[in-house]
């Protein structure tokens, strides 16, 4: 699944939230720093399904339960989907695009770099990177 969002800014919430997770259950990790990279997309689809008629309050939309969005996101495969737009979980009245094929992608190019210090587990900071 390659997952793209409207914006850079709901891009970072999203991959902020999912990496702290992940980060807190590091044992004994003091610091570190991590720069990830900001891509910019560009694709299509004629079979893409729509869930931005849901409510935000919709089942999919839970912030830490994905059951129900799995079991959609196989129901669409089998039925031959192309992707999914969607709500964004971290970044109310953002859009985001989960795609199941890359055949649609038309391009994607590399548009900054940012780093997120981490410490005692957390991320405590987000910033853009210049020079890189």
């Amino acid at each position: 699944m390659l997952y793209i969002a409207d914006t850079m800014e709901t891009a970072l919430l999203e991959v902020e939230y999912h990496q702290g997770r992940y980060l807190a259950n590091v044992e004994d990790l003091k610091f570190d720093r991590l720069v990830f990279r900001g891509l910019s997309c560009t694709f299509s689809g004629v079979f893409m399904h729509d869930a931005t008629s849901l409510p935000a309050e919709h089942e999919i939309y839970h912030p830490d339960d994905y059951t129900a969005a799995r079991v959609l996101g196989a129901r669409l495969r089998v039925a031959k989907s192309e992707g999914l737009q969607y709500w964004s979980v971290r970044n109310p009245q953002a859009i985001c695009w989960g795609l199941f094929t890359p055949r649609n992608v038309k391009s994607i190019v590399q548009a900054a770099h940012y780093e997120f210090i981490v410490r005692g587990g957390k991320i405590v900071d987000r910033r853009k990177v210049v020079g890189i």
